[in-house]
């Protein structure tokens, strides 16, 4: 039957080049054991078709869906489908394979639930085949999911779909198919009725070819005569070679019961032989023993000193537990020892850092105190300069101004002596002296607001300072690892790049330069938005991100179409460097937005791959026509299985 359906499927036109080429080297693979588990196809060779009226819509829904149904193989491991694919693509075989899971249970139809509508059975329940099979159309054909009917009521099978959701519908001479749209409400809904097609494969494997089966009958017949007289032959044999036959047993059990003897005899006679060689070797034991009176002094010594490395083993523990006893208490003397001066080193520590604290802000304070002497020298200075600019002393004033006290008490006396003097002078405007005084206050205001506010700047100066000790170091280390991790990252894809901390008085003009080399005979160049192409500004973005995941803290992470200004060698090597930095240990999660991927990307366990095909302007013809095999191939079923997909 197999043979016939393999020429049926040949013949039709839904023949496959190179399929019996292929279906002959999986026999002979199978047969080597080269298959890790089981493999069937094509599948429409396994198939059994039960007599029914339903077994042409069977074929109707296998044969017209597409080829590749009945030319398919089916297996239960993905490196058989892998080997199977690969075979076949050198082969020039345009038949696939499709792996089922071994856990995965048959699915079953549910054709009692519409009864009511006049529905018979379930695609699946008009034929057998291996479980195997069943797993596979179910998952590529939906027999399970298919109902038969015996009457062409249009509208019962259109309420049957509107109401329970049922897809496909075979009538007794068409196929109604339900289309409804994702976005739109029932109304919008159409029914097609497409009329059933002639069988080509599985209606031409149904048949029998009479006269072969005719031919096979008579040679059955002339066998079974030849049979009978064969077996007439051997029983006129069998009564002759009967008397023969007894004599031969009577013989057999004679030489049975004098080889049962000597094996007897032969058995006595060894243990005897044994009994004796044991009873020798004991005498010679004996014989050699010396007397046990004899050996006593040397026995009562050997016990005395027993006993006494006994006696000197049990004083030399008791001695070594004493001294462990004594070393104990000596060590919870130093225990208690070291707690004192750990609690002691703890205190002075924390005392240290009081001090340490009082000592930066009498620092602080002195750094400020030396800063208003500074100022206040400077402004003596200033003022003795103006004074001698404005009154220059002549050789008498000199005389006088060094006869002048140098103590400040006594300076002062003498400064009152002389405003005395000087309030006492008449004058023809009696406001000029005051108007003076005022001025002369009013001066010495100002130059102790001027000196004040000097100390205060450079008191905040010392303070800026010292805040830039404390900041800009741990500034320019973070800057290092992220120049440092950037510059691996340029590396891995064949160019260059740093990343640098431009520095200014101002700190508000602070920034990070990005400086990068896509080619080998060009310099380092800073990146702007003129200089490097948009591919190369995207590939120098996504790398510094990455590069910025080492220091810093995020719940997650959003890149939105980073690679589709990207030539295809810089997307795939930018995948594979993002795909690592966001697998690793304590790394947040990652979101890649994008219309579109290179082919044959690496995928790990930890990436989920999220397609979105529900657009408004998708129609249910092309969304019905959506293969996850075609985008992912074989990488699909592996991240489901939890084999990691290498790249």
């Amino acid at each position: 039957a197999a043979g016939q359906r393999l020429h049926a499927l040949l013949s039709s036109p839904l023949h496959t080049h190179g399929l019996e080429g292929a279906w002959r080297w999986v026999q002979q693979q199978k047969q080597a054991g080269v298959f890790r588990g089981e493999v069937i196809g094509p599948l429409g060779l396994e198939l059994k078709v039960k007599r029914g009226p339903h077994a042409e819509r069977l074929a109707q829904n296998l044969e017209q869906s597409t080829w590749s149904q009945l030319c398919n193989f089916a297996c239960e491991f993905p490196e058989d489908e892998k080997l199977l694919m690969d075979t076949f693509k050198a082969q020039g075989v345009r038949s696939s394979a499709v792996t089922v899971r071994q856990s995965a249970a048959v699915p079953a139809g549910d054709a009692a639930r519409f009864r009511d509508y006049g529905v018979l059975c379930t695609l699946d329940e008009v034929f057998d085949a291996p479980p195997l099979v069943k797993k596979a159309l179910a998952n590529t054909c939906g027999l399970h999911r298919t109902y038969c009917t015996a009457h062409d009521d249009t509208d019962m099978v259109r309420r049957l779909m509107e109401q329970h959701g049922v897809r496909n519908v075979f009538t007794t001479d068409a196929l109604v198919t339900y289309i409804a749209s994702s976005y739109g409400s029932r109304e919008d809904a159409a029914v097609k009725s497409t009329t059933l097609y002639p069988l080509r494969v599985l209606g031409n494997a149904a048949g029998v070819d009479e006269e072969r089966k005719q031919q096979l009958q008579a040679q059955l017949q002339q066998v079974q005569h030849k049979c009978a007289q064969l077996d007439q032959q051997v029983a006129a044999k069998q009564q002759q070679e009967g008397p023969l036959n007894q004599q031969v047993e009577a013989l057999h059990q004679q030489k049975q019961q004098l080889a049962a003897e000597v094996a007897a005899a032969k058995a006595k006679r060894q243990k005897l032989h044994s009994t004796m060689k044991m009873a020798n070797i004991r005498l010679a034991k004996l014989e050699a023993k010396p007397d046990p009176l004899q050996e006593a002094p040397a026995l009562q010594r050997k016990i005395a000193k027993a006993l006494a490395m006994h006696h000197g083993a049990l004083t030399a523990q008791i001695e070594a537990v004493t001294a462990q006893w004594e070393l104990l208490q000596q060590q919870v003397v130093a225990d208690m020892s070291w707690r004192e001066l750990d609690m002691q080193a703890r205190a002075m520590q924390q005392a240290l850092e009081e001090r340490k604290v009082e000592l930066r802000r009498l620092q602080a304070a002195a750094k400020a105190a030396v800063a208003a002497a500074k100022s206040a020298k400077d402004a003596f200075s200033r003022a003795k300069d103006e004074a001698a600019a404005e009154h220059p002393l002549n050789d008498e004033a000199r005389k006088r101004f060094e006869q002048m006290p140098d103590d400040r008490e006594e300076l002062q006396e003498k400064i009152a002596e002389l405003e005395v003097e000087v309030a006492g002078i008449a004058v023809n405007n009696p406001r000029v002296v005051e108007e003076f005084l005022k001025r002369k206050a009013e001066i010495e205001r100002l130059a102790q607001d001027l000196a004040a506010q000097r100390a205060q700047l450079d008191t905040l100066h010392a303070e800026i300072e010292q805040l830039k000790e404390d900041w800009l170091p741990k500034l320019q280390e973070v800057v290092g690892q992220i120049n440092t991790s950037f510059a691996a990252n340029f590396a891995q894809i064949g160019c260059a790049g740093e990343v640098l901390l431009s520095q200014h008085e101002d700190y508000d003009k602070f920034s990070i330069q990005i400086k990068v080399k896509f080619r080998e005979h060009e310099d380092l160049q800073l990146l702007t938005a003129h200089r490097q192409s948009g591919g190369e500004r995207s590939v120098s973005t996504i790398l510094y991100l990455i590069a910025l995941q080492g220091v810093t803290v995020t719940p997650f992470r959003v890149v939105d179409e980073i690679n589709q200004g990207m030539d295809p060698a810089n997307e795939r090597k930018v995948f594979v460097q993002l795909v690592e930095a966001s697998c690793q240990e304590g790394t947040p999660q990652c979101f890649l937005l994008t219309p579109k991927l290179l082919p044959d990307l690496p995928f790990t366990e930890d990436i989920t791959i999220l397609n979105i095909f529900n657009g408004g302007l998708i129609s249910d013809h092309v969304a019905g026509q959506y293969d996850r095999k075609l985008l992912f191939g074989s990488a699909l079923d592996q991240l489901l299985q939890g084999v990691p997909v290498a790249g």
